[in-house]
């Protein structure tokens, strides 16, 4: 595919998202957690995309 990314990113990503919806709360924590690379509790932009990857 001449300029574009395929599907594979795009299963992905919905699988992603599919695991937050159903995530319990500790796990959500443990997920910011791990992306949070500055460790205030929040994802900034950047981490959000490290996590979305």
């Amino acid at each position: 595919m001449r300029g574009g990314h395929g599907l594979e990113p795009t299963y992905r990503h919905h699988a992603c998202v599919v695991d937050m919806l159903t995530a319990s709360h500790e796990e959500c924590a443990a997920m910011i957690r791990a992306f949070d690379g500055d460790g205030d509790g929040v994802l900034n932009y950047d981490e959000f995309c490290k996590m979305m990857m």
